[in-house]
Protein backbone atom coordinates (compact mmCIF):
# COMPACT_ATOMS: atom_id res chain seq x y z
CA UNK A 1 0.00 0.00 0.00
CA UNK A 2 2.46 2.58 -1.21
CA UNK A 3 -0.20 5.31 -1.39
CA UNK A 4 -1.02 4.94 2.29
CA UNK A 5 2.54 5.79 3.22
CA UNK A 6 2.37 8.91 1.02
CA UNK A 7 -0.86 10.16 2.60
CA UNK A 8 0.22 13.53 3.89
CA UNK A 9 -0.77 15.00 7.21
CA UNK A 10 -2.62 17.84 5.46
CA UNK A 11 -4.73 15.40 3.41
CA UNK A 12 -5.51 13.35 6.49
CA UNK A 13 -6.40 16.51 8.40
CA UNK A 14 -8.66 17.59 5.52
CA UNK A 15 -10.41 14.22 5.52
CA UNK A 16 -10.97 14.27 9.28
CA UNK A 17 -12.12 17.91 9.23
CA UNK A 18 -14.57 17.31 6.38
CA UNK A 19 -15.91 14.25 8.16
CA UNK A 20 -16.33 16.12 11.45
CA UNK A 21 -18.01 19.13 9.85
CA UNK A 22 -20.32 16.88 7.90
CA UNK A 23 -21.10 14.78 10.95
CA UNK A 24 -21.51 17.52 13.52
CA UNK A 25 -23.37 19.98 11.31
CA UNK A 26 -25.10 17.38 9.22
CA UNK A 27 -26.27 14.90 11.76
CA UNK A 28 -26.50 16.88 14.96
CA UNK A 29 -27.75 20.30 13.85
CA UNK A 30 -30.04 19.15 11.07
CA UNK A 31 -31.57 16.60 13.42
CA UNK A 32 -31.85 19.27 16.12
CA UNK A 33 -33.75 21.58 13.74
CA UNK A 34 -36.04 18.85 12.42
CA UNK A 35 -39.31 19.14 14.29
CA UNK A 36 -40.83 16.10 15.95
CA UNK A 37 -44.12 15.29 14.21
CA UNK A 38 -45.84 15.34 17.60
CA UNK A 39 -45.06 19.07 17.93
CA UNK A 40 -46.43 21.87 15.81
CA UNK A 41 -44.03 24.32 14.20
CA UNK A 42 -44.73 27.70 12.72
CA UNK A 43 -41.13 28.86 12.41
CA UNK A 44 -40.39 27.54 8.94
CA UNK A 45 -37.55 25.23 8.02
CA UNK A 46 -34.59 26.40 10.12
CA UNK A 47 -32.79 23.14 9.21
CA UNK A 48 -31.86 24.64 5.83
CA UNK A 49 -29.15 26.74 7.51
CA UNK A 50 -26.96 23.81 8.66
CA UNK A 51 -27.61 22.04 5.34
CA UNK A 52 -26.01 24.97 3.50
CA UNK A 53 -22.78 24.28 5.40
CA UNK A 54 -23.02 20.49 5.52
CA UNK A 55 -23.51 19.87 1.79
CA UNK A 56 -20.21 21.40 0.54
CA UNK A 57 -18.32 19.60 3.29
CA UNK A 58 -20.05 16.34 2.43
CA UNK A 59 -19.31 16.82 -1.29
CA UNK A 60 -15.63 17.45 -0.53
CA UNK A 61 -15.55 14.41 1.75
CA UNK A 62 -17.03 12.08 -0.89
CA UNK A 63 -14.73 13.43 -3.60
CA UNK A 64 -11.75 12.80 -1.34
CA UNK A 65 -13.00 9.27 -0.57
CA UNK A 66 -13.43 8.60 -4.29
CA UNK A 67 -9.92 9.82 -5.08
CA UNK A 68 -8.42 7.98 -2.14
CA UNK A 69 -10.15 4.68 -2.98
CA UNK A 70 -9.18 4.98 -6.65
CA UNK A 71 -5.53 5.42 -5.72
CA UNK A 72 -5.71 2.46 -3.33
CA UNK A 73 -7.41 0.30 -5.99
CA UNK A 74 -4.50 0.90 -8.37
CA UNK A 75 -2.53 -1.53 -6.21
CA UNK A 76 -5.22 -4.21 -6.61
CA UNK A 77 -5.60 -6.57 -9.53
CA UNK A 78 -8.81 -6.27 -11.52
CA UNK A 79 -10.08 -9.42 -9.81
CA UNK A 80 -9.72 -7.83 -6.37
CA UNK A 81 -11.17 -4.54 -7.63
CA UNK A 82 -14.19 -6.48 -8.93
CA UNK A 83 -14.58 -8.20 -5.55
CA UNK A 84 -14.38 -4.81 -3.84
CA UNK A 85 -17.02 -3.49 -6.23
CA UNK A 86 -19.30 -6.43 -5.49
CA UNK A 87 -18.86 -6.02 -1.72
CA UNK A 88 -19.49 -2.26 -1.79
CA UNK A 89 -22.48 -2.73 -4.11
CA UNK A 90 -24.02 -5.19 -1.63
CA UNK A 91 -23.50 -2.63 1.15
CA UNK A 92 -24.99 0.06 -1.09
CA UNK A 93 -28.13 -1.98 -1.82
CA UNK A 94 -28.62 -2.94 1.83
CA UNK A 95 -28.24 0.63 3.09
CA UNK A 96 -30.56 1.89 0.32
CA UNK A 97 -33.13 -0.64 1.52
CA UNK A 98 -32.75 0.64 5.08
CA UNK A 99 -33.26 4.18 3.79
CA UNK A 100 -36.54 3.09 2.19
CA UNK A 101 -37.66 1.53 5.49
CA UNK A 102 -36.70 4.72 7.36
CA UNK A 103 -38.47 6.93 4.80
CA UNK A 104 -41.66 4.86 4.86
CA UNK A 105 -41.69 4.87 8.67
CA UNK A 106 -41.35 8.66 8.82
CA UNK A 107 -44.05 9.19 6.18
CA UNK A 108 -46.34 6.87 8.11
CA UNK A 109 -45.52 8.74 11.33
CA UNK A 110 -46.39 12.03 9.60
CA UNK A 111 -49.73 10.64 8.45
CA UNK A 112 -48.82 10.59 4.76
CA UNK A 113 -47.20 12.84 2.22
CA UNK A 114 -47.87 16.49 1.38
CA UNK A 115 -50.89 15.61 -0.77
CA UNK A 116 -52.66 13.71 2.01
CA UNK A 117 -55.20 16.04 3.74
CA UNK A 118 -54.77 14.32 7.14
CA UNK A 119 -50.97 14.53 6.98
CA UNK A 120 -48.96 16.79 9.25
CA UNK A 121 -47.09 18.03 6.17
CA UNK A 122 -50.20 18.62 4.07
CA UNK A 123 -49.43 21.33 1.49
CA UNK A 124 -45.91 21.90 2.87
CA UNK A 125 -44.14 19.94 0.15
CA UNK A 126 -41.54 17.25 0.72
CA UNK A 127 -38.84 19.61 1.98
CA UNK A 128 -39.98 21.09 5.29
CA UNK A 129 -39.14 21.29 9.00
CA UNK A 130 -40.52 17.79 9.60
CA UNK A 131 -38.65 16.00 6.80
CA UNK A 132 -35.07 17.32 6.97
CA UNK A 133 -33.80 14.00 8.22
CA UNK A 134 -35.15 12.28 5.10
CA UNK A 135 -32.43 14.01 3.12
CA UNK A 136 -29.50 14.11 5.50
CA UNK A 137 -29.11 11.07 7.71
CA UNK A 138 -26.72 8.21 8.31
CA UNK A 139 -28.22 6.24 5.41
CA UNK A 140 -27.79 9.00 2.82
CA UNK A 141 -24.31 9.72 4.17
CA UNK A 142 -23.27 6.10 3.59
CA UNK A 143 -24.98 5.91 0.20
CA UNK A 144 -22.85 8.83 -0.99
CA UNK A 145 -19.65 7.28 0.35
CA UNK A 146 -20.48 3.87 -1.16
CA UNK A 147 -21.36 5.51 -4.47
CA UNK A 148 -17.99 7.30 -4.48
CA UNK A 149 -16.19 3.99 -3.94
CA UNK A 150 -18.33 2.25 -6.57
CA UNK A 151 -17.34 4.91 -9.11
CA UNK A 152 -13.69 4.42 -8.16
CA UNK A 153 -14.00 0.65 -8.63
CA UNK A 154 -15.65 1.07 -12.03
CA UNK A 155 -12.94 3.51 -13.13
CA UNK A 156 -10.27 1.08 -11.92
CA UNK A 157 -11.88 -1.77 -13.80
CA UNK A 158 -11.96 0.39 -16.91
CA UNK A 159 -8.20 0.71 -16.96
CA UNK A 160 -6.47 -1.53 -19.47
CA UNK A 161 -3.63 -2.82 -17.29
CA UNK A 162 -4.04 -5.61 -14.73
Amino acid sequence: MHYLTQLSFSKLLFLITAFLITSIIGFFLIDLFTINPLNMSGNGNVGIIPMIFALPSYAAFTIFISTFSYKILQYFTKKWALLALLFIFILFVSIANELLVFTNALITHLGGGPNEPNSLIYQYGWFNQYTNTLYFNWFTFNIGVYLAVIISCILRLGKTNT
